[in-house]
């Protein structure tokens, strides 16, 4: 959210507004790593937690301002622009929150919203003072552009299944339209349509476009002040399909309950599975290990990006080798690296993952004690 990570002074990689270990353990500290040149600082990482191109936020972070009203004797923290007016991610986010502003129901139904006008509409462009109302009980009254029948934020004509429209009805992506069907074709190419179900079994999401800063392509956020997931994507990278698709995998592990293995789903502390919130560094180099092979899995069609992301610490920054285990990775998963080559999606995927991960080059990340391989282990003994 707001304006993005910054570099990172020490080990030049691109951070969010506070460092993941912070967020692990604010009073834990680590020493830093040695300084890398500028050429290995721009070519770092490209993952969340550390990754040059993406943040992977959870909801203790808040990179937006926020001004807070009452109604009906309840306080809410609604997001404002420079402006004073609610964004329009927000609202769409407070929409999508299906367990949130409710009234008398247990839960809204948003896709029939969506498709019906109230008899009271109010403008897109609107002040949370404007908004309060409509935000305490978004089925009383609609939003110009955002719950009315002639919303861009769900064209999902482009999609091919019955099951995949259904799905992508609670995935509100605000972009162009080309920026709309890039986004929702990945999802739909990499994952099968019960597990695009399952991305909005728990609330919906809301995909948006924003300045992240230089090489920063993707954030993902966990609910916050009662809105959906959100992922935001530098429109600068819309080509790189793995970043975006990177933080849909995360929200994947921490959302589909059909992830039963420890490799498989997040070792999120959060009972209620609402942000993503890891324990330890050990646990962080598991996550984004296995998170990476599984981005690696999936992706059709297949483009490699030019950030060596994880693999450049398992290279020991070593660029040409990082590419070259980043290649040797998605044909161990994937059976080709190919330019334009499919990936697997739902239980072959998944299987991929776990049968080859102990084989992978990622599976030696080790951002403190352990390797990611050994966190596994270490995880799998407990288990027994």
């Amino acid at each position: 959210m707001g304006k993005g990570p910054k570099r990172d002074k020490h080990t030049g990689r691109f951070v969010a507004k506070k460092s993941f270990m912070d967020r692990i353990s604010p009073k834990k500290t680590t020493d830093s790593p040695p300084k890398k040149t500028k050429q290995e600082g721009k070519h770092r990482g490209n993952f969340a937690l550390g990754r040059s191109k993406s943040s992977f936020l959870d909801q203790t972070i808040k990179e937006y301002k926020t001004k807070t009203v009452t109604v009906g004797g309840v306080k809410y923290r609604i997001p404002v622009d420079d402006n004073g007016f609610v964004p329009r991610w927000a609202i769409a986010s407070r929409f999508l929150a299906t367990d949130q502003g409710t009234g008398r129901n247990d839960k809204r139904n948003v896709r029939v919203d969506a498709k019906i006008d109230a008899d009271e509409i109010l403008p897109e462009k609107v002040t949370p003072e404007q908004l309060k109302k409509w935000w305490h009980e978004p089925n009383t009254r609609d939003v110009q552009g955002i719950d009315t029948a002639d919303s861009d934020l769900y064209d999902v004509i482009s999609l091919k299944s019955k099951g995949a429209r259904e799905a992508h009805g609670m995935i509100a992506v605000d972009g162009t339209p080309e920026q709309q069907r890039l986004v929702r074709s990945v999802i739909e190419n990499s994952f099968t349509v019960k597990e695009q179900k399952a991305l909005v079994k728990r609330g919906g999401l809301v995909i948006t476009f924003s300045d992240l800063g230089k090489n920063v392509a993707a954030q993902y956020s966990g609910k916050a002040d009662g809105m959906a997931y959100k992922i935001v994507v530098n429109p600068d990278f819309i080509d790189d399909r793995n970043s975006y698709l990177h933080e849909i995998v995360h929200h994947s592990r921490l959302v589909d309950d059909d992830r039963k293995s420890v490799l498989l789903q997040t070792r999120s502390t959060d009972k209620n599975k609402s942000l993503v919130r890891i324990s330890s560094v050990d646990d962080r180099s598991l996550e984004e290990a296995a998170t990476v092979l599984e981005t690696l899995a999936r992706e059709t069609p297949y483009k490699e990006s030019i950030f060596p992301s994880y693999h450049a610490d398992t290279a020991k920054n070593d660029l040409l080798v990082a590419h070259r285990q980043i290649k040797a990775d998605r044909e161990l998963v994937a059976g080709s690296a190919e330019e334009g080559s499919k990936g697997f999606k739902g239980v072959r995927a998944k299987k991929k993952v776990e049968s080859e991960f102990h084989r992978s080059h990622i599976s030696s990340l080790k951002l403190d004690n352990l390797t990611a391989k050994q966190k596994l282990e270490e995880l799998s003994k407990q288990k027994k």
